[in-house]
């Protein structure tokens, strides 16, 4: 760096330099000394003040400056706590956390303020001197938020006793007027009937003995009418549930094993429809010599010319028909399935119809390709297709491996293959693979990890469309707390767990997240279950 003996480190100098710099061209007469400004002068300060070691300065600043206003906008959403959440006892407790709070947040926002305020006003002016003191930094708010916590379990725990001191209550009112009739020595029709304590307990044994004895008939009954193991005859109505489930599935069978064209054409339209083409309904037609062939119908259920379906519509319906094709054939010899680019010509949008389709074929209950006997062989141009349509997420199994030892994954580079072996070598797109995993995850029943990946998608998703986290989760507080497991915004303690959920109830509160917001179809989308 260029040093100026007649500036040295005075900061008025510096500045004035600076500003002359910028207001005088080679040639002009200095405004102050009268002398020529000339080339070699300007450069001499063009190196003083390098144009690089000042960008750096600013943008420190403004990273800063950024920095703190971050926090200023999370003070300002950081809400009280509400009194009509909390019982009436609690009441002074809330009150006074909420004031607490707020007079902190009032300060810590006050001395922000301030230093954006003294950053500002340095990025204005670079070279002039500013004092700001540091002295009385704000307190943090932990000490607050762990008295709020402590109001929080003080009526969790109250709330769970609550149940128990009612029933007490209860007993112990019941038991005041027992006593208080026989206390009454007026009231003798309590002893209408009356045959003495000892014969009276004999008749109570009585009534027990056949109270058990109707009790057990009664569930004998019962078991016979809706069915169990010790106790069935063939005829009630769980033995009818599953006569009736196991003949709806030799009839899908049937339908099936017998190619029934028309089957598949509905099958194949369903699959269309839900993927929003309506436009496009196929329906099998009898020509010339009793032959079958399929029409295609718009949305009007009028004909549409061959001419005008496009290409890629064609390739959709000639996967499908291949893939219902698949699942009809009874032979249970060795398979070769081979998909040469099949995303060829079809748009975003059905390109998850194709993606799910075959991942059935290899995953699921139903799935037909068996990976001891049958080859199955995917090829394509499109990353998003190849990432999408694997048949594994990224983590390992409970034997410790992953879908890349599993599988083989080759990438053609210059002629030649190039087998993956693992993730770093794989492609990559960030949201996509989150989902991709979300639904390997439900697959294999691990919850923890499913939560932690619909976290990371939440996360992704607002912050990519700009939805503040609390428009996206309004009203939905045990959404927010499973999702979100620091939120505090539900009345329990910010350091709890989501427990005691199932896959499907968590794969249900998933989707009514974005239903709500208006994003149910975007959920659908990536969701293959």
């Amino acid at each position: 760096m260029t040093i100026i003996e007649e500036i040295g480190e005075d900061s008025d100098k510096k500045a004035f330099a600076h500003k002359g710099k910028e207001i005088h061209k080679v040639g002009d007469k200095c405004a102050f000394c009268g002398n020529i400004y000339t080339e070699l002068r300007k450069t001499e300060l063009n190196n003083y003040f390098s144009l690089d070691e000042m960008k750096e300065i600013t943008q420190k600043l403004e990273n800063l400056r950024l920095k703190i206003e971050s926090m200023v906008h999370d003070l300002e959403n950081l809400e009280e706590l509400k009194n009509s959440s909390f019982y009436s006892f609690l009441e002074s407790k809330v009150d006074n956390s909420n004031q607490k709070l707020n007079s902190s947040k009032q300060i810590i926002l006050d001395y922000l303020d301030k230093l954006i305020k003294a950053l500002n006003d340095k990025q204005k002016d670079m070279f002039a001197p500013r004092n700001f003191s540091i002295n009385n930094i704000p307190d943090s708010l932990e000490n607050i938020i762990e008295k709020i916590n402590q109001i929080i379990i003080e009526h969790n725990t109250f709330s769970e006793n609550f149940t128990k001191e009612q029933e007490d209550s209860r007993k112990k009112l019941r038991l005041h007027y027992v006593k208080k009739i026989l206390n009454d020595l007026t009231t003798y029709s309590f002893r209408n009937g009356w045959e003495g304590y000892s014969n009276e307990l004999i008749k109570l044994e009585s009534l027990k003995e056949k109270y058990l004895e109707d009790r057990k008939n009664l569930q004998t009954e019962i078991n016979l009418t809706i069915g169990c193991e010790a106790e069935s005859d063939k005829r009630d109505i769980n033995s009818l549930k599953n006569q009736i489930e196991e003949l709806e599935k030799s009839k899908k069978e049937l339908l099936k094993s017998t190619k029934n064209t028309q089957y598949l054409a509905e099958v194949i339209n369903k699959k269309l429809k839900a993927s929003g083409k309506e436009n496009i309904q196929l329906k099998a037609c009898n020509v010339e010599n009793d032959i079958e062939c399929y029409m295609i119908f718009d949305e009007n259920e009028e004909t549409r010319e061959i001419s005008k379906v496009s290409t890629g519509e064609k390739n959709i319906i000639a996967f499908l028909y291949f893939i219902g094709n698949i699942k009809s054939i009874e032979d249970k010899s060795k398979k070769v399935i081979v998909f040469d680019d099949p995303m060829t010509s079809n748009d975003d949008t059905l390109q998850y119809l194709m993606i799910t389709e075959l991942q059935r074929l290899y995953r699921g209950s139903n799935k037909i390709f068996d990976r001891e006997k049958d080859i199955f062989i995917c090829m394509t141009h499109n990353i998003h297709f190849h990432l999408n349509v694997q048949p594994h997420g990224s983590f390992e199994d409970k034997n410790g491996k992953t879908k890349y030892d599993k599988n083989y994954f080759y990438l053609i580079r210059n002629g030649k293959f190039n087998r993956i072996t693992s993730e770093k070598d794989d492609f990559k797109t960030s949201y996509e693979s989150l989902w991709i995993e979300l639904n390997d995850l439900y697959e294999n029943n691990y919850l923890n990890s499913m939560l932690n990946s619909m976290r990371r998608i939440v996360e992704t998703f607002i912050k990519f469309n700009r939805i503040h986290q609390k428009n996206f989760y309004k009203e939905k507080e045990e959404h927010l707390k499973i999702f979100n497991v620091n939120s505090h915004e539900a009345i329990e303690e910010i350091s709890a767990e989501a427990i005691g959920k199932s896959k499907e109830q968590l794969a249900t509160m998933f989707k009514e997240l974005f239903a709500s917001n208006g994003y149910e179809t975007h959920f659908q989308t990536y969701w293959n279950h």
